[in-house]
């Protein structure tokens, strides 16, 4: 029984290596022999295309972990099938070219196969010897194995040659030495020292500043607050003082007072005018001929307080006069 295993075992036939890859790749070039129209091209770069998956995916050689499509020179040939297979129109590759490329391939494979069952030859390792020194000894190469000095070497040369040899050579003894850590110690106390000089006078410099900020940032917030009838009473003030542009701020004011009273709009001090007037159009709380209204407020209060038009009692009064009739309408 073990002698007519064995022998059945013996019998056996064993598959070349890439025989399934290699007996597509001649079956496509029958069926590139025998291509004639415009159908034949497209079936014939179907079939071009599923061997080439097959292609990339086939293996260097048996217990091997590297794919065709990785290595030099089946990956240009997995590259040239994938061309012919996207490419367009009738045009399909010559019955010359597919020929000595799947001869080209068939030699690779060869060699493969060879080297999955025994060692490189003595003149193949002496030739992949040559060409590694031969790509060693370019220019990227060399640079890299030996590095010129940078500008920070060439630097930190310089001062140990003119500076730390002369003071702490062996000819100098320690006196010099003792003398250049002292003079360094009292530079860095004095650097020291005008460090925070510079800092409290710039802290004690800054705080009268930050105080009269924080002040004049909380008196919007609070003018805002104010009723909108005191704002108007104030501005009315202003303008019986003579200070017409004072009283277009704060009738302004009112408006915003007005609005955020009718949950138009925020108090919010760091909002300008026009962005009062997008929040009061967003509420959906005011008619348009309101929202025009309001902005031809805007447009006033702009034109006078921003642009530098001079303005006049009367176009006070009549500002005073929209105002009122703007709070009617919120």
């Amino acid at each position: 029984m073990l002698l007519c295993c064995a022998s059945v075992a013996a019998d056996e036939p064993k598959s070349a290596p890439h025989a399934g890859l290699l007996q597509e790749l001649e079956r496509l070039g029958t069926a590139l022999e025998a291509a004639r129209g415009s159908q034949d091209a497209e079936t014939w770069r179907r079939m071009a295309s599923e061997t080439s998956i097959r292609m990339d995916g086939e293996r260097l050689f048996e217990r091997s972990e590297i794919r065709l499509s990785g290595i030099h020179p089946t990956q240009e040939m997995c590259g040239q099938l994938r061309l012919w297979a996207e490419a367009q129109g009738d045009q399909l590759p010559s019955l010359a070219q597919y020929a000595a490329w799947l001869r080209e391939l068939k030699r690779a494979l060869a060699d493969f196969q060879r080297l999955g069952v025994e060692p490189p030859s003595m003149a193949a390792r002496a030739h992949a010897r040559g060409e590694l020194d031969r790509i060693l000894q370019q220019p990227a190469y060399v640079e890299v194995a030996q590095p010129r000095p940078g500008l920070a070497a060439k630097i930190a040369e310089l001062i140990a040659r003119y500076v730390f040899y002369p003071l702490f050579g062996a000819k100098r003894g320690t006196v010099a030495q003792k003398v250049v850590i002292v003079v360094c110690l009292v530079i860095l106390a004095l650097l020291l020292a005008h460090t925070v000089w510079e800092l409290w006078t710039a802290i004690r410099s800054g705080r009268p500043a930050a105080a009269a900020r924080r002040a004049g940032a909380r008196l919007p917030r609070v003018t805002l607050l104010s009723s909108a009838e005191e704002l108007l009473a104030r501005g009315d003030r202003l303008r019986a003082d003579g200070r017409p542009l004072q009283a277009l701020g704060f009738y302004y004011l009112a408006v915003i007072s007005y609005l955020a009273h009718g949950r138009c709009t925020q108090l919010d001090h760091s909002l300008t005018n026009w962005e009062h007037y997008q929040l009061a159009a967003r509420c959906g709380r005011l008619q348009e001929r309101d929202l025009r209204r309001l902005a031809d407020l805007n447009v006033f209060f702009d034109e006078h307080c921003y642009g530098g038009r001079e303005p006049s009692d009367a176009s006070v009064e009549g500002f005073r006069s929209s105002v009122v009739e703007f709070r009617n309408a919120v």
